[in-house]
């Protein structure tokens, strides 16, 4: 860059090292672990903004970072450690120097593309909304059924199922019955829907299997697929399963 600063101009920071920062602060939201190095430091420099004597280290620092956090959000972990799993597809081509210089370039909003597989996103904002609800602390097991419930049936493990689906976000408010009603028969549809299941709105051994995995266990679930997602290509072309 013909020896400018990549994060600030003449009135201080830029935009993009305050968006920078704040992906930084959050890399919990992309299923991350928390890798900011020298924080205090960083949010000492970020506050002195246009400080000039403290410009050199700042800009450092915060390209380093940009390199660290782009390549961990964007590319995940090493194809060598890709490979320790049986993953044996081609990994995606990420060049975190062109997608700075092309930002920098064209200015407006850090990362506002973001090279990555569409369901990616999906994932993340499933991670939010779990995250942000009290599904992601159930850790109890549900009453085991004698048989297949359906709508019209009476069961004293009714009211444990319609908890779960108060905190799956299936259901909208728990009244404690036995009844298999209709608001019920429909939050189970909706679940299996979700989940890729049968929407026959019947409390099946597949239904009960799904809403027994803790709200722990889904987010695992949620963060190994969004690491998968970060090593394939932005685009799958031809075919795919």
């Amino acid at each position: 860059r013909t020896n400018c600063y990549a994060w600030h101009d003449a009135g201080g920071l830029t935009e993009q090292a305050d968006h920078l920062f704040n992906r930084m602060l959050n890399q919990r939201r992309e299923g991350l672990e928390d890798s900011t190095r020298y924080v205090m430091e960083l949010v000492q420099m970020m506050a002195e903004g246009s400080a000039a004597r403290r410009m050199p280290l700042a800009d450092i620092m915060l390209t380093a970072q940009y390199f660290q956090y782009s390549i961990r959000h964007f590319e995940g972990v090493s194809e060598e450690m890709s490979r320790k799993t049986d993953w044996f597809l081609p990994r995606k081509k990420f060049s975190p120097e062109h997608m700075l210089d092309s930002m920098l370039t064209r200015g407006g909003y850090l990362f506002e593309h973001e090279p990555v597989f569409y369901q990616y996103r999906l994932l993340k904002k499933a991670l939010d909304e779990l995250s942000g609800s009290q599904f992601d602390t159930v850790r109890s097991p549900l009453p085991t059924l004698s048989r297949i419930l359906a709508e019209g049936d009476t069961s004293a493990a009714i009211p444990a199922y319609r908890k779960r689906l108060v905190l799956t976000g299936d259901l909208e408010r728990y009244d404690g019955r036995e009844v298999f009603d209709t608001a019920m028969a429909t939050a189970v549809r909706r679940f299996q829907w979700r989940h890729g299941l049968e929407s026959d709105g019947k409390l099946s051994p597949d239904v009960c299997k799904e809403l027994s995995v803790s709200g722990q266990e889904r987010m695992r679930q949620i963060l190994l697929n969004m690491e998968r997602f970060r090593w394939i290509p932005e685009r799958m072309e031809g075919r795919y399963l």
